[in-house]
Formats: structure tokens, C-alpha cells, sequence
């Protein structure tokens, strides 16, 4: 549980981390202040507990139930559609918003795939909602209002940031995500951890 969910976690602070440094290297991302540090203790547990019950609701129950009856291929599909179109109704969301979440999911849908246990995507979706708000001080899927330990100054073009959605709206993102996703499932696939529709078993 630990070594899958630290790679998870890993993964998300790649990415974001990547995001960040691009983002300041650029001049589009500037740190103008910092908060004490029970802000980052505050953010690791609400992060935790929202990214652990949406990992069991997505993975452990739909994504299951879904695949049992329609395949690995339509579970993905399905639950990524949900996901994404779930957001919709957060705040600065757009439909452009949707569809990076509905592709960038193939990530999190990958590492469950891969390793049949929920760790390894609980690690990712943790560490990037921390990373990402709790941490970065960026929008977390368009919410602004969270807790974060930086307060940064954010401006620059919305391919790279994002723009009031966050990082996940950014096009420079959702290559690095699917890209990863699409790597982790081929390893799944060639594991033999596909499962066909019911009516082909």
C-alpha cells in the first residue's frame, strides 16, 4: 500500500511540479506569500478524505460494477465521462474544463487497472489536489477558495495555466497526463489485467 501509493503520489508532484517550474520559468507564476504550516497539515487531510471517497466511489464501485458488465475499455470510457461532466458544475468550469478531465482520467484509470488496488490512484489524486491547491495555491478544478500554504500571483496564457479552471484546463497538462496514462496502461494490457465484456467471457 505504501510503495503503491508513494508512486502515485510521485507521479502527481511530477506533473505538477513540471507545471509549476514552467509556469515561473515563464513569468506566469510568482510566489507573493506564504502561509504557516498548519495550512499544509490542514490541506493533506481534506485533500485525503475527498480524493480517498471519490477514489471509492469512482474506482472501487463504478468503475467495477461497469466493468463486470461492459469490459475494461467501456469502464474507462464511462466513468471518465462521469467524472469529468460531475465538475461541470464547479465554479469558472467550462466545457473545455470537462473534456481535459474526462481525457486526463485515463490516468487515474490506468494506475487501477494496472494494479488492481485503489492505492496507487489514491496516491495520484491525493498528491495532485495537494500538490496543486494545497501546496501551489492553484485553483483545484476551479475552486479557488481552499487552503493553500503558498499565495501566489498567476498570469499568463490559458494553454499553460490554465487560466481560472487551474492547471487541469491546460492543454501542456493533459499531454503529460494521458501520455503517462497511456504508458501504465499498455503495461496493465500486457500484464493481462484487461477484462472482456460479459457476453465475450
Amino acid at each position: 500500500a505504501a510503495g503503491e501509493f508513494g508512486k502515485g503520489f510521485l507521479i502527481s508532484l511530477g506533473i505538477v511540479g513540471f507545471m509549476i517550474l514552467t509556469m515561473a520559468l515563464a513569468g506566469f507564476y510568482r510566489v507573493d506569500g506564504v502561509g504557516s504550516p498548519e495550512v499544509l497539515l490542514e490541506a493533506l487531510s481534506f485533500f485525503g478524505i475527498g480524493a480517498f471517497i471519490q477514489v471509492l466511489m469512482f474506482r472501487l464501485v463504478l468503475f467495477r460494477m461497469t466493468e463486470e458488465w461492459l469490459g475494461t475499455w467501456a469502464a474507462i470510457l464511462v466513468v471518465a465521462s462521469i467524472f469529468g461532466l460531475a465538475h461541470l458544475a464547479n465554479e469558472n468550469a467550462t466545457p473545455w474544463s470537462s473534456l481535459t478531465l474526462i481525457l486526463a482520467d485515463l490516468l487515474l484509470a490506468a494506475a487501477f487497472v494496472f494494479t488492481r488496488r485503489l492505492w496507487m490512484v489514491f496516491g495520484l489524486h491525493m498528491g495532485w489536489n495537494f500538490m496543486q491547491d494545497g501546496l501551489f495555491g492553484l485553483a483545484n478544478s476551479g475552486v479557488a477558495d481552499l487552503p493553500s500554504w503558498i499565495v501566489p500571483a498567476v498570469q499568463g496564457p490559458t494553454w499553460v495555466t490554465g487560466g481560472s479552471f487551474g492547471i487541469e484546463a491546460s492543454p501542456v497538462q493533459l499531454l503529460l497526463s494521458v501520455g503517462i496514462g497511456i504508458f501504465i496502461l499498455r503495461r496493465a494490457r500486457e500484464e493481462g489485467q484487461f477484462v472482456s465484456p460479459s457476453w465475450r467471457r
